[in-house]
């Protein structure tokens, strides 16, 4: 019924129909059981394919269903959701071409009429919904009144005049980034608003919260002065630079993703568009340079088989452009969702841990002290442990813990995010009081004397009343008290904030270590039960002096900081309590973790028997730890025995490298503790932070030639030439399998034909794509030719094309994309095409020489491919269909240049211009380096220490590329004098 309702069912009979009719024609000629076999494969592909298209027109078609009102009806959809779904139909409309292209690619000639009528009846769903959309916008533009949303509970309200919904007031907590969104939705609702200027100054005063209550002064409140209140409030918060940075910040402090997650790759994809969007809210767009370290950035956080995938969608030679990456992150969110989905083991089971055995075999993730490899974040400090084993919260008071839960959106009674305290489905409750909330919520401190000053706070105040003897009896649930309560006091240990009561000793062991000369060195360890790996300190890996195993590891300790170990070593050790004796594989990193202990621990009190064999005998004095020992050891070397301190809370233990020192002791009753270690990796923040800013990609050598790339050069090296006027004229570097290409032009003209009737729908684009095409003739990049005169024997393809807009570019607001990897048969023109070596400089290293300028200005080269002749020899491989109007006859062109979308394109156009850097260094030396060094793809970023200099340079590349036939255009300087001059 519901196929039948989106008009489905009567097209898959008559595909289906249609698909035995083929598999009839085409079972005739199925003389053998191979044959047979392909002929079934290309039924259930051709199936498979049918039910796509059918499930794509489906989704244009229920959201015309959705887009319908009933007369007499309000409108409720808003102006977001709307342009969601004009974006979705876009899509969905290159769906449903792709796979109706592989379609006829399988289907024979007869039947190729019938799955047109499909595409002409599909074009009519989209082009309606399309138009209904707009109607829709049109519509909402006019109206007056709006449903802003839902009136969340407790929330102040205020009635828009006329209106017959409530809308809640925003809210602004004093953050810069949020004053925009917060003035624009205030001044709106209050614009409409028939109250007093007493009034609104009274919402306005209540939607100030957080770190921005209390800033209108008492003067301007008892004026009842409405415009003074905004003066003050804009004098404050309308810092357009404050706001763009913090933006700016947030892009360069984006975390990367350890692993393949629909949730983590879903807040890396809103936390960057959000910060865009801002930006460009303040006028600030993505434009050239700004656009490729924005893409940089983001695809550098992603994890790696995202990043892969996202590196097969880019062309050699292209630039990434911003909206393409988002949108393929969507799609690739949708697909991790839905696997996810399909798969409980990928969205709720935890991986198992994997041991580190084999050093330098790629790049492998390690965890240390306790961090698991699935990396749980904690909502309330980002740190890498469940919200419950939070330390940081733990060393809160309640009052504070309140808030941070609060803060973090997590149910008061599970500390786990998605829901509130009353739909928790969790068994337990306070183990105090058994009221519904977390026993790190429960009020045992006395509340101070300063309570709420407002009266209306004072009413909800709930009294904690302690006795001697009984438990707090509380007079409403728990976050009612703590919600309207000022402050809570503890007075733990005489002082205001809550101090750890107990300190954990940490085993460490004396062990000897083997050089490279088999002498042995005295090493302390660090027995960790929460490490994955061994690690060996950098001054101890110099003292043995043992051969380096080259790795690239990542270390993640507490608050998920992470390092980078790049080399390992195998080390054997010996005990000095016993005949253990074993190597193990280590990391080497700079200093495995802090001084352990962190302060000297009295141990007087312990009264260690004198008999007893310490692993280190002055474990109580703080000192740097020489080596890691991984959580494996740990339990391996222990043995049974056990003695009990009289202290009651600190045991000795007997091991195998001697008796270590475990439990707790009481820090108060000797020295001052204030830190604490619970993890094996230390970091300087501010260098990490200087780190991050600075170090955008690893700078590596560029690799040799593989023999492909190395046949390439030399191809270009013995087949190119220079015409009369000085251009490059060159071959097209093919693979020995061009002779097993096939005809494809049959295919070839049905791309052509569907491109047609596109066109005849918008005449705008239709006028530009005869513009770019009639210009493309006029300049002499391509030619008429006429199929009867081709020569038996001689290969041939030809281009599908269609057309790309791009609104924002200055020049080219259209460009014609020729479609070079489109086959028929075993092989496109791309597979049968050698791509050739990358040769010129990476786009770090030019940027940063580009900085290095006083003065610096850039400029593009006008249509770089184009002023590239091809081979008249090689033309018959560039052929496409075009014609300006259907009643004209089809006429069949040959592209005479180097054309865009071939996957030799980018190797033969960056030669040329290396090449005449090569031939014309003699007369232009300075500009001949600038080509070779300062030109990413036809992108020139060049300049001078003084304006003379700039000058010269930017007069000598001009002419040295003039020599070649390369104009150069678009000059950009930061200096106008220079700017003048280069124009």
């Amino acid at each position: 019924m519901w196929r039948k309702f989106l008009g489905q069912e009567d097209n898959e009979q008559l595909e289906s129909s249609q698909l035995e009719e083929a598999t009839e024609s085409a079972g005739k000629d199925t003389p053998n059981t191979n044959q047979r076999e392909k002929l079934i494969m290309a039924e259930q592909e051709l199936k498979s394919m049918i039910h796509k298209r059918g499930l794509v027109k489906g989704k244009v078609t229920r959201i015309w269903t959705a887009l319908q009102t009933q007369p007499g009806q309000e409108l409720t959809i808003s102006q977001q959701q709307l342009r969601v779904h004009a974006r979705n139909i876009e899509k969905y409309y290159n769906e449903y071409n792709d796979v109706n292209d592989k379609i006829i690619s399988l289907i024979p000639d007869n039947q190729v009429e019938a799955h047109e009528a499909k595409i002409i009846e599909f074009e009519d769903v989209y082009n309606n919904t399309l138009v209904l959309i707009e109607t829709l916008q049109d519509a909402q533009v006019q109206q007056e009144n709006q449903h802003i949303g839902a009136v969340p509970i407790n929330q102040p309200q205020y009635v828009i005049h006329q209106q017959s919904l409530k809308a809640p007031l925003p809210t602004f907590n004093g953050t810069y980034e949020n004053w925009p969104k917060f003035k624009s939705m205030f001044v709106d609702l209050m614009r409409n608003s028939p109250d007093s200027d007493a009034v609104k100054l009274f919402h306005l005063e209540k939607a100030l919260v957080g770190e921005a209550e209390g800033i209108l002064d008492a003067k301007t409140i008892q004026d009842n002065n409405y415009q003074q209140a905004w003066r003050i409030l804009e004098e404050r918060y309308e810092n357009k630079r404050r706001i763009i940075d913090i933006h700016i910040e947030g892009i360069l402090q984006m975390r990367k993703i350890a692993k393949k997650s629909s949730r983590d790759l879903r807040e890396l994809l809103n936390e960057c568009t959000r910060h865009i969007e801002n930006l460009r809210f303040h006028g600030q767009d993505l434009t050239g340079v700004s656009e490729l370290i924005v893409v940089h950035i983001l695809s550098s956080c992603l994890d790696n088989e995202t990043r892969e995938l996202w590196e097969g969608t880019i062309e050699h030679g292209e630039l990434p452009e911003y909206e393409e990456t988002v949108e393929f992150l969507k799609k690739r969110c949708l697909v991790l969702e839905r696997c996810e989905m399909n798969n409980p083991v990928m969205s709720n089971s935890k991986p198992a841990v994997s041991k580190v055995s084999t050093l330098g075999k790629g790049s492998v993730k390690v965890s240390a002290a306790a961090s698991t490899s699935n990396e749980i974040v904690c909502e309330l400090c980002g740190g890498a442990h469940l919200n419950f084993k939070c330390s940081v919260f733990r060393n809160m008071n309640v009052a504070q813990r309140y808030e941070k839960a609060k803060q973090a959106n997590v149910c008061f009674n599970c500390l786990r995010k998605g829901h509130r305290s009353a739909a928790c489905t969790s068994e337990r409750s306070c183990s105090k009081c058994s009221a519904r909330h977390h026993g790190m919520l429960h009020p045992e401190e006395q509340l101070s004397q300063s309570l709420p000053s407002k009266q209306e706070d004072k009413a909800n105040v709930s009294i904690v009343q302690t006795t001697a003897s009984d438990e707090p009896t509380i007079s409403s649930p728990v976050e009612s008290d703590i919600r309207n309560t000022a402050s809570v006091t503890t007075s733990c240990y005489g002082g205001g904030a809550l101090q750890p009561t107990k300190q954990v000793l940490l085993q460490t062991a004396i062990i000897d270590v083997v050089d490279q000369h088999g002498q042995l060195h005295p090493c302390r360890a660090l027995l960790d039960s929460g490490s994955q790996a061994h690690i060996l300190s950098e001054s101890m890996a110099r003292i043995l002096g043992l051969p380096v195993t080259k790795c690239n590891i990542t270390i993640v300790g507490a608050n998920a900081v992470k390092t980078q170990s790049r080399k390992g070593m195998n080390v054997e050790f010996l005990s000095r309590y016993s005949n253990y004796r074993d190597r193990i594989e280590c990391l080497v990193s700079e200093r495995p973790t802090g001084t352990v202990p962190a302060a000297t621990i009295s141990v007087k009190e312990l009264n260690i028997p004198r008999e007893i064999k310490l692993a280190d005998p002055r474990f109580f004095e703080p000192n740097e730890v020489d080596l890691i020992l991984a959580s494996n050891y740990v339990w391996d070397l222990l043995r049974s025995s056990t003695v009990k301190l009289s202290n009651g809370t600190t045991s000795l233990r007997e091991t195998d490298l001697g008796w270590i020192v475990t439990g707790t002791f009481d820090p108060y009753n000797q020295v001052s503790q204030s830190m604490l270690l619970s993890n094996v990796t230390l970091q300087d923040p501010l260098e990490r932070a200087i780190e991050k800013f600075w170090i955008v990609e690893e700078i590596v050598n560029s690799s040799p030639h593989t023999n492909e790339e190395a046949e390439v050069e030399t191809h270009f090296l013995e087949t190119y030439r220079r015409d009369a006027t000085g251009r490059f004229v060159v071959q097209m570097p093919f693979k020995d399998t061009v002779s097993e290409l096939d005809d494809n032009r049959e295919l070839a003209l049905i791309r052509f034909h569907q491109l047609e009737k596109r066109l005849l729908r918008n005449p705008e684009l239709k006028r530009q794509y005869t513009a770019f095409i009639d210009e493309y003739e006029a300049l002499g990049h391509c030619k008429e030719i006429d199929e009867n005169k081709d020569v038996a024997g001689k290969g041939s393809y030809y281009l599908p094309h269609h057309a790309v807009l791009k609104p924002s570019s200055s020049s080219t607001k259209l460009r014609v994309v020729f479609n070079a990897s489109s086959k028929s048969g075993k092989y496109s023109l791309n597979e049968v095409l050698k791509v050739g070596p990358t040769i010129q400089n990476d786009l770090f290293s030019i940027l940063l020489r580009f900085r290095c300028y006083l003065y610096a200005f850039s400029g593009d080269v006008a249509k770089m491919y184009r002023q590239i002749d091809i081979d008249a020899n090689q033309t018959t491989f560039l052929r496409i269909f075009w014609r300006a109007n259907p009643t004209e006859a089809l006429r069949v062109l040959e592209l005479t240049t180097v054309t865009y979308g071939t996957s030799s394109a980018p190797y033969l156009a960056t030669r040329c211009l290396v090449q005449l850097a090569e031939e014309e260094k003699e007369r232009f030396p300075v500009a001949s380096e600038m080509v070779k060094n300062d030109v990413y793809v036809d992108d020139l970023l060049s300049g001078g220490d003084t304006e003379e200099e700039a000058v010269d340079r930017q007069r000598e590349v001009t002419e040295l590329l003039a020599e070649g036939g390369f104009p150069i255009r678009k000059w950009s300087s930061n200096s106008p004098e220079v700017l003048k001059k280069c124009a």
